[in-house]
């Protein structure tokens, strides 16, 4: 049985090591696997959201708050009234909205105060 991204994997070890990956050892490629960039093929094809790195994330950030800022100085931002074009974040196709857990049990700072106060055993 192959591996599902075999192709971008024996292409991005060709192009990073000049290895052909089915004469590698396994412990060998695994280990070589781990080392190629972020942005290479297989990791790509495995989560799509690798194409943003922290510059592109924060530059994204930048320009939306800069867009903000220009918005608020015209009449519509100051007014408040109709905010229909209010900027909006930019977020890329393959960058998915992470859905809240609804198992996550929510709670007050007094009742983690208490929680902690608690004797270990």
């Amino acid at each position: 049985m192959r591996w599902q991204h075999f192709e971008e994997l024996e292409a991005d070890f060709q192009q990073y090591y000049n290895l052909d990956v089915a004469y590698v050892k396994p412990a060998r490629a695994a280990r070589l696997l781990f080392q190629l960039p972020r942005t290479c093929r297989v990791f790509l094809s495995i989560e799509p959201a690798n194409q943003w790195g922290w510059s592109e994330v924060l530059l994204n950030k930048i320009e939306y708050a800069l867009q903000v800022l220009a918005w608020q100085n015209t009449n519509e931002g100051v007014k408040k009234v109709k905010q229909t074009e209010k900027p909006v974040l930019f977020r890329p196709d393959f960058i998915k909205d992470k859905a809240v857990d609804s198992d996550i049990e929510r709670h007050d700072t007094d009742s983690i105060k208490e929680l902690l106060a608690k004797p270990r055993v």
